[in-house]
């Protein structure tokens, strides 16, 4: 089994990597129910010498979502403790701490995964290099800047074999984002084992990602017995803030392909 460290910082990198490219809501700007969103329409209009300025209102559109608390725990006897090789408790706390991370891993995939209408991309197989170009179009004139591509490692594996494929030891130092292992498109990429027939382009500012409360473990001991409980919960939010700056793309995989 892979080491449960690396597997944490894995899913810490992608939440860093997507917190990137979303809004960061700080701890007030939600409560229970948060508001998001707000648009100002139309462009300027010419105005003819000493006519008035025309005044249009701000328009606030605004969605509801509730804010989660996700939580998890284990509980240790003083035998399985005194007995366990290494560090048990140490152990507990780092596999809790991931199975959060991965909680909130779930639901920003739950988010993107919601995508239809005019940014759903149909792929005839799995996601190709023109597939994914084809589907770059969708973001209209904002198609330049920070991109990032989410596939599976099947979709990775058709990527990195075209002609352009950037592989991320090619990519400066300063651009590469943790987590990615290349770049196709102006997009770099990441692969999640929790995907396979759905790959996710994301700009900044399409998910917005809502913190009321970072990760907090505690520890408490039943003296009736003699173990000790681990919990740890945190309380968020995972938001498609802007609906134009993410895509889905639907591949047509066959079974067990």
């Amino acid at each position: 089994m892979r080491d449960a460290d690396a597997r944490v910082d894995d899913l810490k990198g992608k939440e860093k990597a997507l917190r990137a490219f979303g809004r960061g809501f700080e701890d007030g700007d939600a409560q229970g129910d948060g508001a998001f969103g707000g648009e100002l329409y139309g462009v300027a209009e010419e105005v003819a010498e000493g006519a008035d300025i025309p005044i249009t209102q701000l328009v606030a559109n605004t969605t509801s979502v509730k804010v989660r608390k996700v939580g998890k725990g284990l509980q240790f006897t003083d035998e399985s403790i005194l007995s366990g090789y290494g560090d048990p408790l140490g152990e507990g706390i780092k596999q809790i701490s991931l199975a959060i991370a991965s909680k909130m891993d779930n639901d920003v995939l739950a988010v993107l995964n919601a995508i239809t209408g005019t940014m759903l991309y149909t792929a005839a197989a799995r996601a190709t290099a023109d597939d994914i170009s084809d589907a770059l179009v969708k973001l209209g004139e904002d198609i330049d800047g920070p991109k990032v591509y989410l596939c599976s490692p099947a979709t990775y594996g058709v990527l990195r074999k075209t002609d352009g494929w950037i592989p991320n030891t090619e990519i400066g130092a300063n651009l590469i984002l943790r987590g990615s292992v290349g770049m196709i498109h102006g997009c770099q990429v990441s692969v999640s084992n929790k995907l396979t027939d759905s790959s996710y382009i994301v700009s900044p500012g399409a998910l917005a990602l809502c913190m009321k409360r970072e990760t907090i473990i505690e520890t408490d001991r039943d003296i009736i017995n003699k173990s000790t409980v681990l919990t740890a919960d945190k309380h968020y939010v995972a938001y498609l803030y802007d609906s134009s700056k993410a895509i889905k793309i639907k591949e047509t995989v066959s079974t067990g392909g």
